[in-house]
């Protein structure tokens, strides 16, 4: 008797081909059982830019990136540049003595009322 599993892989694998050819996608991407739309690919790229994908996530990034081509360029170095202007507008933390005092004043306070 097959494995159920298997049956509803290969019926996966053959909507994804029909809807590829559809879409006219090229053959190479049809052997993956389920594809990156696009709204995914923008979703994608802004963890990717932060480097919060892990490797398969990022081999299946690359493949959509490929796929997207100048498009996914596109949202890519938009992602960049919020990334970019994000880290530029944070300033930077430097602890002054005066807080160093105010916040070990609070914790000596803390601890006597425990």
């Amino acid at each position: 008797m097959p494995n159920p599993c298997d049956t509803v892989r290969g019926t996966l694998q053959f909507c994804n081909q029909e809807a590829s050819k559809r879409r006219g996608l090229s053959d190479s991407l049809t052997n993956n059982v389920e594809q990156m739309s696009f709204q995914e690919f923008q979703e994608q790229a802004r963890l990717y830019v932060i480097g919060a994908l892990d490797v398969a996530e990022i081999e299946e990034f690359a493949q959509a990136r490929k796929e997207f081509g100048q498009k996914a360029e596109d949202v890519l170095k938009e992602c960049h540049a919020l990334h970019e202007s994000f880290a530029l507008s944070l300033r930077s933390v430097t602890s002054s003595d005066a807080l160093k005092q105010r916040l070990m004043s609070m914790l000596r306070e803390r601890q006597q009322h425990a």
